[in-house]
């Protein structure tokens, strides 16, 4: 696999997990699929016969070193620092006293730079306030409490913990004097009063007559990141919208001539601020990865030598903050496991429910991922 693969493969996976999570509620949604699937990669490490073809199913793997390219893919995109803050930490939280193979050890450290942390599980709230101190602190302290209580337990043997942060300046800063207060409107015959930027300025739009919508992009200072808007043609299209949304046809729509510049837009955007809490066990069981759960039949016979082990929550926390400067996002994601086109109009009003992604433009990946249904919420 290439490091192109991998980054499809992630977005494929995320309009999987978005289609889930956008069934079972109506409201705000926010997550991380690139936190997700590497917190899932380190646990593929260790998966073994059923276990491991079902996971690579859901994470829309194919032949080759996945592991190799998820690596050369993190260090495209967390190795060049330059106009923003992108930074990405693992960790796994072991047992004392329990043996992990040698293999899996060098391989989480080898390809996800992942350390192992000795924590005694016995003592609940000790091991769990140190988990989430550290996601606390690689997060700069956007993300809190990512175990609450009543998940670990003396049952725990494994916690594999992936953070993600970043925080960018728009390339064209929208000027604070110009928010002001205007009407999104929800749902039909709701609207709120919600504080919105306003800029007029060059901006690339695409029209995407197949999906029925229009999309903006919103470059972050040095160009590698953006903000992707999509905003549904018809006032209450999001749903027929999420209908018909496919990996494919988002990364084309970024990476192909769709992209237009336009020399004099009026882009008017909510601010919002959001933070999405998630268990999704259940989410991945209905995507296919069942024995992963299972008591029975989860077979991680690669982290232990033998099998006894298997997940029992997978556990997301995302955080996201877009304002007159730019953005500041945030995602940690923790595996326990236990044993056993051309004529636009000018302007672009965001002023009924959209969604949004945050893409690192040289790989494609999408780190961040949303549906904003009520930025007052």
């Amino acid at each position: 696999m290439s490091e192109d693969d991998v980054a499809e493969c992630n977005s494929a996976f995320a309009l999987s997990l978005y289609r889930q999570l956008s069934q079972r509620t109506d409201g705000n949604i926010f997550f991380s699929p690139y936190s997700i699937s590497a917190a899932l990669a380190m646990t593929y490490m260790g998966a073994r016969h059923t276990t491991a073809d079902q996971m690579a199913e859901v994470l829309h793997l194919t032949e080759g070193d996945f592991h190799q390219a998820f690596s050369n893919l993190s260090r495209a995109m967390f190795g060049n620092l330059k106009k923003h803050t992108l930074v990405q930490a693992n960790k796994l939280f072991g047992q004392q006293g329990m043996k992990l193979e040698d293999d899996f050890l060098s391989g989480t450290s080898r390809y996800y730079n992942a350390r192992m942390e000795k924590v005694d599980f016995f003592d609940e709230e000790r091991s769990r306030s140190r988990i989430n101190s550290w996601v606390s602190t690689q997060t700069k302290r956007k993300i809190n409490d990512l175990i609450p209580k009543g998940v670990l337990n003396a049952l725990t043997r494994l916690v594999l913990v992936n953070a993600v942060y970043f925080k960018g300046t728009w390339q064209t800063q929208f000027d604070p004097r110009e928010t002001y207060d205007r009407k999104f409107f929800a749902s039909s015959g709701n609207h709120v009063t919600t504080p919105t930027m306003h800029q007029r300025g060059k901006f690339r739009m695409a029209d995407l007559p197949n999906l029925r919508c229009r999309m903006l992009e919103l470059p972050y200072a040095g160009d590698e990141l953006a903000m992707f808007v999509i905003l549904p043609k018809q006032m209450f299209g999001l749903k027929d919208l999420e209908a018909v949304l496919t990996s494919e046809a988002l990364l084309d729509a970024t990476r192909s001539k769709s992209l237009q510049e336009v020399r004099s837009l009026d882009v008017a955007l909510p601010k919002f601020r959001l933070t999405h809490a998630l268990s999704l066990k259940d989410q991945l069981t209905a995507l296919g990865m069942t024995d992963l759960f299972s008591m029975e039949t989860a077979d991680l016979s690669g982290v232990t030598g033998e099998k006894g082990l298997h997940v029992s929550e997978v556990l997301h926390k995302a955080f996201v903050e877009v304002n007159e400067e730019g953005s500041e996002a945030a995602a940690a994601t923790a595996v326990v496991m236990r044993g056993r086109s051309g004529n636009f109009g000018r302007s672009f009003m965001v002023n009924r429910p959209f969604l949004f992604f945050i893409q690192h433009k040289p790989t494609g990946t999408i780190l961040f991922l949303g549906r904003v249904t009520n930025p007052n919420e």
